[in-house]
């Protein structure tokens, strides 16, 4: 039996059954590969993407952990200016940020990377400790572009070519679905990727395909198909692209995970015990999210006790240590020693001249 209701058609038009059975069984083919090829585009998406949320994370604790009490402000200020972040990321390193960072601002410097790296604010200047210069401005800048690429960047939807039925759809000539295609985001397509197929405009296409009966509009109509197939191809081919691309990529930021652990620690005086020996591959991402979102749960003490002084030396210019120490406890997830709470003074105090004066001034 045929698969098209070949009995209605002219009996001139018998010849072309073999030709449109052909390109029928391609399409099916052809969109049944990219819909499975979606499927694990999708999973390397969503690694790549947890993956340069993660750095991007620990990059900026790497950079704001050290800074200078008026480094600290100009980044609270330059935040203030930016686009608040209306919708995040929903995966298990957002998750962490928002359990542990008790910094509200943070998840905003993490979504606006790449308008702090414009800013200059995660620049060679914005730390005096020469041991958190091992990253370096390209390792923001670059940060920034992947985080564009995944639509972590507040504006990236702004500048990424959008997909949708009305551009590459069937009445849209291939060129310019072409350029849609290979001009489309990560986030793009991870959001539109399935639909492709539905916006190329198959069912439509072998709906004008079963009821036409004469040759001129049977011709028509198969180059319609055959238009069609070839946007399909393309957009397979470029999905085939991307998904290489993204798996070197993952492998980029596994490799970028040991080298910001290692600016961290020291940063803290710390040992790199969050750093990892296994090999960078696309297989063992899972291993360095997890050992990650360890690494943002423990540094963020950090990030937090930096946050609290700021915000506590607003309200209570003369508050003394002790009392700084109570209050970061009463607000604070979890309750610190007094052992802890010098450990974390004693390395913020390294870079905070209030804190440093505060010292002098209880010494004397």
């Amino acid at each position: 039996m045929s698969i098209l209701p070949w009995d209605d058609w002219f009996y001139d038009n018998d010849y072309r059954k073999e030709e449109v059975d052909e390109l029928k069984i391609e399409v099916t083919s052809t969109a049944s590969f990219y819909n499975a090829e979606i499927d694990n585009f999708k999973s390397y998406y969503t690694n790549y993407r947890n993956l340069v949320l993660l750095n991007s994370s620990l990059a900026i604790m790497a950079k704001t952990i050290p800074m200078s009490d008026e480094q600290y402000s100009n980044l609270t200020t330059t935040l203030e200016g930016l686009p608040e972040v209306t919708e995040v990321v929903s995966s298990s390193v957002e998750s962490t940020i928002d359990a542990f960072v008790l910094w509200p601002k943070f998840i905003k410097c993490v979504y606006n990377i790449g308008s702090l790296v414009k800013n200059k604010i995660f620049d060679s200047s914005s730390s005096e400790s020469s041991d958190v210069d091992t990253l370096s401005e390209d390792t923001f800048e670059t940060l920034a572009e992947s985080s564009e690429d995944v639509g972590i960047e507040t504006l990236a939807s702004e500048s990424a070519t959008e997909l949708t039925s009305e551009s590459i759809g069937e009445a849209v000539g291939e060129s310019a679905a072409e350029a849609a295609i290979e001009g489309a985001a990560l986030s793009t397509w991870e959001a539109f990727g399935i639909g492709v197929v539905l916006a190329i405009g198959f069912d439509a296409i072998f709906g004008l395909l079963n009821g036409a009966k004469e040759k001129e509009e049977l011709d028509e109509d198969i180059d319609k198909l055959q238009s069609a197939m070839s946007k399909l191809l393309f957009a397979q081919n470029t999905l085939v692209k991307k998904i290489s691309e993204m798996e070197a990529n993952i492998i980029v930021e596994e490799q970028r995970y040991n080298g910001i652990i290692t600016a961290l620690a020291k940063t803290v005086d710390s040992d790199s015990s969050f750093t990892l020996d296994t090999d960078c591959t696309v297989e063992n991402a899972d291993t360095f999210i997890s050992e990650g979102g360890s690494a943002i749960t423990y540094f963020s003490d950090y990030v937090n006790f930096k946050y609290d002084w700021f915000k506590v030396l607003e309200n209570n210019a003369n508050i003394t240590k002790q009392a700084f120490f109570d209050a970061f406890n009463e607000f604070n997830y979890k309750q610190l020693s007094d052992d802890q709470l010098n450990a974390y003074w004693d390395i913020l105090s390294q870079y905070s001249s209030s804190m440093s004066d505060l010292d002098q001034s209880e010494v004397a």
